[in-house]
């Protein structure tokens, strides 16, 4: 039986085991959390790590996104940060620059680095990945959001508003539907960890 002609994930990894005894190959699987079917995947993915593990056979390297987690015993280590320099060479069209102003954003992490691909400049990556919520960036700051603050998905939707043009506290208010009072409180608390900051104009 070859993998192509698996019908369910069990005799897909049974396949892969078959070839692994006669090659002792690595296997990579790719965007593994984006799975529709995370239980029956997953289940057999154990077994045959086990396997693997028991016979020295081949190893198994899943990627994944920071902030997802898998219910199978795995050995972690983290994609290290992509350069300045690296940035350069995978957007040749952007100033030095938007280059430093990406990577003092995303600190080199590829799930967010990636996003700027196609874009022209850091100003429409911002755009892009701020009025996403599908983006990578997005779907990772509340998960960041949740180290630093109570109610993470409050000051979410602040950020949210303010990325939005809702620059004064009676439109963040319209916007969020939060009491002004609220807004000027989580506000407060943005500023105070550097997310946010106070401009008086006249």
């Amino acid at each position: 039986m070859t993998c192509s002609s698996a019908r369910a994930w069990q005799e897909f990894f049974d396949a892969l085991y078959a070839y692994a005894k006669r090659r002792t190959p690595v296997f990579f699987f790719d965007n593994t959390g984006e799975r529709n079917d995370k239980d029956e995947f997953f289940k057999g993915l154990q077994r045959l790590g086990d396997r693997f593990l028991e016979e020295g056979l081949a190893m198994i390297v899943l990627t994944k996104q920071p902030w997802e987690s898998f219910p199978v015993k795995t050995f972690t280590e983290a994609m290290p940060p992509i350069t300045p320099p690296e940035i350069s060479r995978l957007l040749p069209r952007w100033s030095t620059e938007d280059v430093f102003r990406l990577y003092s954003l995303t600190e080199g992490l590829y799930a967010l680095v990636a996003e700027a691909e196609g874009c022209g400049s850091f100003d429409e990556y911002l755009e892009r990945v701020c009025g996403d919520p599908r983006s990578a960036f997005l779907t990772l700051v509340p998960s960041w959001l949740g180290k630093v603050f109570r109610a993470p998905e409050a000051y979410h939707v602040l950020l949210f508003g303010i990325v939005q043009q809702y620059n004064y506290i009676t439109g963040l208010s319209e916007f969020t539907g939060y009491p002004k009072n609220k807004c000027e409180k989580y506000f407060g608390s943005l500023i105070e960890a550097g997310l946010a900051v106070r401009v008086y104009y006249g």
